[in-house]
């Protein structure tokens, strides 16, 4: 990206998306998630572990379009979403 410099950054402490909704203890109201690519691997540990049940709704940027190497495992996502009938969790936010 144009807007991001390999020379210019902050270096900050982070726990795994899905220990912070594990450890949060209560339901999860709104996660609006667009991580420049992440997406697919953080859904996917929410759905290994069951966390998806405590977020009501998930409002997702996907970045297959813009990043081939993507396309292939947001498309096994959306299936896996489709099968488990997770339709609380949306892959069209723009």
């Amino acid at each position: 990206k144009r807007n991001v410099r390999e020379d210019h950054y902050t270096v900050v402490e982070g726990v795994p998306f899905a220990q912070f909704v594990r450890d949060i203890g209560g339901r999860v109201r709104l996660l609006k998630m667009d991580i420049e690519g992440a997406e697919v691997a953080i859904l996917n540990r929410l759905l290994d572990e069951g966390l998806h049940d405590k977020i009501d709704q998930v409002f997702v940027e996907v970045h297959d379009r813009q990043n081939p190497s993507l396309a292939e495992p947001t498309r096994l996502l959306r299936n896996r979403l489709a099968a488990l009938g997770a339709g609380h969790i949306r892959l069209d936010w723009r």
